[in-house]
């Protein structure tokens, strides 16, 4: 009998037994998939299988791993290319549909394949949409080995694959694991890739296929064991994701989330719009529901990537709909909130701010991150590289405002843009200063200027400084962001964000305070740690890039970089987004 899938072998031994099965070298089977409602010429869907055949058995074989992949025509761009926006796999997984990778086929595009790889010498581009071996087979690279064989395989004419690394997955290290497929098959570049007929893969091929195992041993005992403790990983992710489909309300979804974003919508538009937007979130969540009940996918089962609960509903006391939107943004504000006069009241703020890692893509936020930053109590805080949209931002914002956080802002941002989200105790207005908009886009979407309400005077900007690869564009951001800061000199301001650099570099162990070079009207204030970044994959790159600036109409105190908070791990393997940066907390003080 064969086992097509471990979990189902699982399920069926009855007498688990300690001695080794024994199954030899992994065979791969490739198919062709359709997308549900979808029939573009040029777009396919390619399924790769990796089975093990037991040695004294080879009826006996089991599927151990996956990779999902989108074959795309490059010749067929212009037809397909403004339905991949439509794309999507449900619910909750919309981060794994190709539409994150649509930059890629555009000419203007900074990312887009066609600056590094000529058109026409491309036929064809492969999207890796996801990659797993079980982990009972893994340490022999054979995620690595099952990409060069597809690649070799399948194509004799140009073609690219397309991979990127992910960290969604709470329970694996799936961002270091991808890591280690991609570069063991030669894979480069930032979204990284990879041409199948380059001397490169070629070479990586040989070198995978002759370290591969003769033979791989478990025991039945074992599988069962993993059975019993409802190890999710016996049912690969692969198999759990819903298949493509064509989906126009993906369209409609984020042409609503731009609306949003926009000064002219009025609250009562924007309410409507709201509206709407739960509507179509609740409709691809019980779709979602629906198709894990058809496949048997067990509710209690551990979660892979976090709470998928519904969406907490919100209490009429605390209904939310948008400021009037200004340049930068767009504020949300509770309906039943005072407009204090603060200028009595606030004598001193504590402000946070934490990347949250999220690069380009909407990744899963845990209860356990809005916990972690309710229990650090601070005034103000913001979080950079955070991409907006889904029902876990909701819960994330309803955690907030049960911890008394009543004003929210988000800077606006096209798809595959990082965002600046801000929360507040204290009313707040999007403020008068323009975002950097040298070199590119991303300079402007990692930009949020606040102005703290009821007559304080105090103004607040959140940033992420993108991290530019080439020497003239770090140059066009910084003058341009300077310039900016400058003309801001006179005026109650603080800069807080990840910067990409430590202005403490080459100054005194006894400086606790310098001048911004280019902008020395703002002083950086040394925070208190040994470092605010560090890479989960080298411990050599630790370093110190989050910062706060200010003009001499505020006074800063108190800055420190914080790893732990409420029992949770906010940086490092440990922690349950898989940060890497540390969050900086610190005080203003304002004038009575």
């Amino acid at each position: 009998m064969i086992f097509e899938e471990l979990g189902e072998f699982a399920a069926r031994i009855t007498d688990p037994s300690t001695e080794p099965l024994h199954f030899g070298r992994p065979e791969i089977t490739v198919e062709t998939l359709t997308i549900e409602g979808y029939d573009c010429p040029g777009v396919g869907v390619l399924h790769a299988r990796l089975s093990v055949s037991d040695l004294n058995n080879p009826d006996f074989q089991i599927t151990v791993g996956h990779a999902d992949l989108l074959s795309l025509e490059i010749s067929r761009v212009a037809d397909f290319h403004d339905d991949l926006i439509r794309l999507t796999t449900g619910a909750f997984w919309d981060d794994l549909a190709p539409w994150s990778f649509a930059g890629l086929f555009e000419e203007a595009d900074e990312d887009s394949l066609f600056r590094r790889y000529p058109k026409h010498h491309l036929k064809t581009a492969i999207i890796v949409r996801d990659i797993f071996i079980d982990p009972m087979f893994r340490g022999h690279q054979l995620a690595a080995w099952m990409l060069a064989e597809v690649a070799a395989k399948q194509h004799d004419s140009p073609t690219l694959l397309v991979g990127q690394p992910r960290s969604d997955d709470l329970v694996l290290d799936e961002d270091a694991y991808w890591k280690d497929a991609l570069n063991a098959t030669q894979f480069d570049w930032r979204y990284q890739t990879v041409l199948a007929d380059s001397p490169g893969l070629r070479a990586a091929r040989e070198n995978l296929s002759s370290a591969l195992p003769q033979r791989f041993s478990s025991s039945s005992a074992a599988i069962r064991d993993r059975y019993d403790a409802a190890d999710q990983t016996l049912w690969p992710r692969s198999l759990l994701m819903p298949p493509l489909r064509l989906d126009l309300r993906e369209v409609e979804y984020q042409q609503l989330m731009s609306e949003t974003l926009s000064p002219s919508t009025e609250g009562g538009r924007w309410q409507e719009i709201r509206e709407r937007l739960d509507e179509i979130r609740e409709e691809k969540d019980e779709e979602f529901k629906d198709w894990e009940l058809a496949n048997g996918i067990s509710e209690d089962s551990p979660e892979e990537c976090g709470d998928n609960d519904d969406e907490a509903n919100i209490d009429e006391d605390t209904e939310t709909a948008a400021a009037p939107a200004t340049r930068g943004g767009a504020v949300e504000f509770n309906l039943q909130a005072p407009w204090p006069d603060l200028r009595e009241s606030v004598s001193e703020l504590s402000v946070l701010s934490w990347n949250i890692g999220h690069r380009i893509t909407r990744k899963p936020i845990p209860p356990a991150l809005g916990e972690a930053l309710t229990s650090l109590d601070a005034d103000v805080l913001f979080l950079n590289e955070f991409v907006d949209g889904g029902p876990d931002r909701d819960a994330l914002r309803d955690q907030l405002r049960e911890a008394g956080y009543l004003y929210f802002a988000t800077s606006s941002a096209p798809p595959r843009h990082n965002q600046v989200f801000a929360a507040s105790r204290f009313p707040i207005e999007i403020g008068d200063i323009s975002a950097p908009t040298q070199p590119d886009s991303h300079a402007e979407t990692n930009f949020l200027h606040l102005r703290l309400g009821g007559g304080t005077g105090l103004e607040l900007i959140g940033l992420r400084a993108p991290a530019y690869k080439s020497a003239g564009e770090r140059r066009a951001y910084w003058s341009d962001l300077t310039a900016i800061l400058r003309a801001a000199a006179e005026r109650a301001l603080v800069v807080v964000g990840d910067l990409n650099l430590d202005p403490f570099k080459g100054a005194s162990d006894v400086d606790d305070s310098v001048a911004f070079p280019e902008a020395e009207m703002f002083r950086a204030e040394r925070p208190d740690g040994p470092w605010s970044f560090a890479s989960l994959h080298d411990a050599s790159r630790n370093s110190r890039i989050d910062h706060v600036l200010h003009t001499a109409a505020v006074s800063v105190g108190g800055p420190r970089y914080l790893y732990v908070a409420g029992g949770v791990d906010l940086v490092g393997p440990e922690s349950p987004h898989k940060g890497d940066h540390a969050v900086l907390m610190f005080h203003v003080s304002t004038a009575v």
